[in-house]
């Protein structure tokens, strides 16, 4: 899973450098922790959230037994979605 996340992070971001994913795995769950460039942080949110609803829809489908999770550091909005 973490590869297919770099995968998807590093194709549309325009800092590659600045990314930096970290993972937590738990019984249920695979929590990854994505921070980016300031300027990729607004691309990937966007201005309705899409680019990263997909990336987090793509994640859960091939996660397997194990539910993947993808947050953006610094993404104040996905905390308000739980």
């Amino acid at each position: 899973m973490q590869e297919l996340v770099s995968y998807m992070v590093n194709s549309v971001v325009r800092h590659t450098d600045d990314v930096n994913l970290s993972v937590t795995e738990g019984d249920a769950s695979v929590l990854f922790e994505l921070s980016v460039h300031d300027e990729d942080l607004a691309l990937l949110k966007g201005a309705d959230g899409q680019l990263i609803a997909a990336m987090r829809q793509i994640l859960a489908a091939s996660s397997g037994p194990r539910r993947g999770v993808l947050e953006l550091v610094g993404d104040t909005d996905a905390a308000a979605e739980e």
